[in-house]
């Protein structure tokens, strides 16, 4: 007995230092590479980098990067670049590269200053002697880097490359200034040269009263601070950086007379007034940044939005308003969409009826492949079958697949009229998919300065097999009569960073699922969202509506039961959109804007209410701990303001004969009545009419209670779904006019 307990006493202390090897001795936190060039070189032979997109990030797939050369003077070379910081590395950080088990033959190099996929050609690099432990190839450059390479020469073949990555507990906790000053609270992003806040602990320290502020990684007081860092990981001694003051401004509040202004064509008309404690005077400008004293007319109808600056004499603020431009020869008309449906050629391209079949749901699949040995670009034309003048913006909507980060130009969009080219090719903007994660869904526009009947998609340049582009439709709006069948019209679903280059083994899980589910009135069904819960990275789901909504709008957004707000704080923002422009700032949790309702069943509904025209919204997703790790989306509506009169008891009572007015807010703005709350003809129309008080009133001709259905309509369409909503009236007999039905007659 004596010498089994003995035994145990062993055990329990093994297990005991076991344990206190690994809380405070883990693996320190890891920044991964999030950019990457790819060069192969030599004749006669087939030298390649097969699926160099596999090394961005922590490759949770674990599938390798392989390089092959062979022929004469073949070479095969694939960079990893460190683009998170927007600088440069300094000199000694090590890179910790994850090759498969034979490494030998590889040759090391780096550079600085890479920022593009074609930053590989070879000049601007250092050679250096990498240092190699079992599968890890370590690289230390000896001066300011953002970039490291491993290539091969001919004669070696099927070597496997995973990941790269440093270890930010390394880096200097350096400033980018001794002092301060900022309108507003200031981060730690903007103080430190390089900060991963989303992996390293941070302290903000105050140095009056040596303690941690109590706003997190934001400082919104004036005053003298050090920051303090830690690996949370690891028992590794905390850093602390130099003392650093700070002033904090307040920046100016801004309030406008009106946000949304709607006015013929050819008609200018004067801008809102801005008012704004202690600033100057406010100053007008359109998108372009043009200085304006007016809103200017235009010759055609459109949707602008201009911005107001006004400073209190430390900071600036701005606000922006919508403009509305209607042509009132067609005020009241519906736009649709003009879709390409013809096909004009392919090249390495599957189901390519996808992408003009007027369906926004299915597309067409553009991919690199190999010919003779070479890695080959795609491409796909479709056509209209009429010409679209000069002046009209076209709309095409593809599919950027996560092999394509970092090599956005290489995608390129070019209009033609016929076999002729209109005008230059167009490259995506790298705007658009710097900051994507995953494969992800956009709308590119562009307004050709000619007459055209055709685009042509191409992925060139590739330096990879295997990478994919989706091409959905492309279109152009045209008034019509018809109105549209659905409110929704589109859905675009992805998922993006929230800082660029955080990319890590989490961020794959950052998507939509089955986004059209959130928007096909079936209450059965559900997108997802999957957050990533603490990735920063969001996934977004974007609506498209068939029109322009209006004050007093509202939004329901149905989710799933057990969300409470403590998981949406911080994780769920809607950003409303007119066109591709934003409108407002962003709404969410923090504010009090959105709410989160229980529906008769126990469902959730997040609703808002919104001033600002919109005919988008964008719905954001994660990037803080709290989240759920996912949010089911079973419906999408929009629904309309209906404007009444009730009285403190919201029940309409009126006398027998008198009108009953429902209040309208705009032209093209009809109400329609029913007494049946589904089928039946409307027994009356109310419609605005510009400078009458009373918009054709329904006039109450039968005495006692009755419930009446009221159907809005907009340009002659229904908005949103299409429902009654019920409206109770009490009439009372008028005095004097007593109603006395005789039922039987005594003679």
């Amino acid at each position: 007995m004596k010498r089994m307990l003995t035994y145990n006493s062993y055990i329990i202390i093994l297990v005991l230092l076991f344990c206190l090897t690994q809380v405070g001795y883990g693996q320190r936190a890891r920044l991964y590479a999030d950019g990457y060039g790819v060069a192969t070189g030599g004749i006669l032979g087939n030298s390649s980098v097969q699926n160099p997109h596999r090394a961005i990030g922590a490759n949770a797939t674990d599938e390798p990067v392989i390089l092959s050369a062979s022929g004469l003077g073949g070479s095969a070379k694939l960079q990893l670049k460190f683009l998170h910081f927007g600088k440069n590395l300094p000199t000694g950080i090590a890179v910790k590269i994850k090759a498969g088990n034979n490494t030998n033959n590889f040759n090391a190099t780096f550079r600085r200053n890479a920022t593009s996929s074609f930053d590989v050609d070879g000049s601007n690099e250092s050679s250096t002697l990498p240092s190699i432990a079992g599968n890890t190839i370590t690289i230390t450059p000896n001066d300011l880097f953002n970039a490291v390479a491993l290539s091969i020469n001919t004669g070696t073949s099927n070597r496997e490359v995973y990941h790269a990555y440093i270890e930010p507990y390394t880096l200097p906790l350096s400033l980018k200034n001794t002092s301060f000053i900022s309108c507003g609270s200031i981060g730690i992003n903007e103080i430190l040269d390089y900060s991963t806040p989303d992996l390293l602990r941070y302290q903000i320290i105050n140095t009056a009263t040596n303690q941690p502020i109590s706003s997190g990684h934001f400082i919104t007081a004036s005053g003298t601070y050090t920051i303090k860092m830690t690996d949370p990981n690891t028992n590794d001694p905390a850093k602390v950086s130099p003392t650093f003051s700070v002033i904090i401004n307040s920046i100016p509040e801004i309030a406008l007379s009106q946000t949304y202004i709607r006015i013929p064509i050819n008609t200018s008309h004067a801008f809102p007034t801005a008012t704004c404690s202690s600033c100057g005077t406010a100053s007008w400008t359109d998108a372009l940044l043009n200085p304006l004293t007016q809103i200017p007319a235009r010759n055609s109808p459109a949707t602008s939005v201009y911005t107001v600056s006004m400073n209190n004499g430390h900071c600036t603020a701005q606000k922006q308003i919508v403009v509305d431009v209607y042509d009132p020869q067609n005020e009241c008309g519906q736009k649709e969409r003009r879709y390409a449906t013809i096909d004009g050629g392919t090249s390495s391209v599957t189901n390519k009826g996808g992408a003009y079949d007027g369906d926004p749901k299915t597309y067409s699949t553009l991919t690199s492949v190999s010919i003779l040995g070479l890695i080959g670009g795609a491409d796909q034309t479709i056509r209209w079958n009429q010409a679209i003048p000069a002046g009209t913006t076209v709309y095409v909507k593809m599919g950027v697949g996560k092999g394509l980060l970092g090599l956005a130009s290489t995608v390129s969009l070019q209009p033609k009229n016929g076999n002729t080219n209109v005008g230059s090719s167009m490259t995506i903007s790298s705007g658009l998919i710097d900051l994507l994660v995953g494969d992800n869904e956009i709308i590119y526009s562009f307004t050709p300065a000619s007459t055209i009947n055709g685009v042509t998609l191409s992925m060139s340049g590739l330096l990879s097999l295997g990478l994919t582009m989706k091409l959905y439709d492309a279109w152009y709006e045209a008034p019509t009569t018809t109105c549209p069948s659905n409110d929704v019209i589109d859905v675009l679903s992805g998922s993006a960073e929230i800082l660029k280059g955080v990319l890590n083994a989490a961020s794959v899980t950052v998507n939509v699922q089955n986004p059209y589910n959130a928007i096909d009135n079936d209450e059965t069904t559900y997108a997802v969202m999957n957050s990533g819960v603490g990735v920063l990275a969001y996934a977004k789901l974007d609506v498209l509506f068939s029109s322009i909504s209006q004050p007093g709008d509202s939004v329901f957004i149905k989710v799933q039961s057990g969300v409470e707000v403590l998981n949406l704080i911080g994780g769920f923002v809607i950003q409303r959109y007119l066109g591709s422009t934003p409108v407002g700032a962003p709404l969410d949790f923090g504010g009090t804007v959105l709410t989160l309702l229980k529906g008769s069943n126990g469902e959730n509904i997040i609703f808002t209410v919104t001033t600002e025209p919109y005919d988008r919204i964008s719905i954001r997703y994660g990037g803080t701990a709290n989240v759920l790790g996912q949010l089911l989306i079973y419906n999408i509506k929009r629904k309309p303001y209906l404007y009444t009169y009730p009285d403190a008891n919201s029940k309409i009572t009126i006398c027998e004969g008198e009108q009953l007015n429902i209040g309208l807010n705009r032209a093209c703005l009809t109400y329609e009545w029913y007494e049946q709350i589904s089928g039946g003809i409307p027994i009356h129309t109310s419609s605005y009419r510009p400078g009458i008080e009373n918009n054709t009133p329904f006039t109450a001709t039968s005495t006692g209670k009755r419930t009446y259905y009221i159907e809005h309509k907009r340009n002659g369409c229904h908005f949103g779904p299409s429902e009654r909503i019920p409206l109770t009236v009490n009439v009372i007999p008028n005095p004097g006019k007593p109603h006395v039905t005789i039922t039987n007659v005594i003679n």
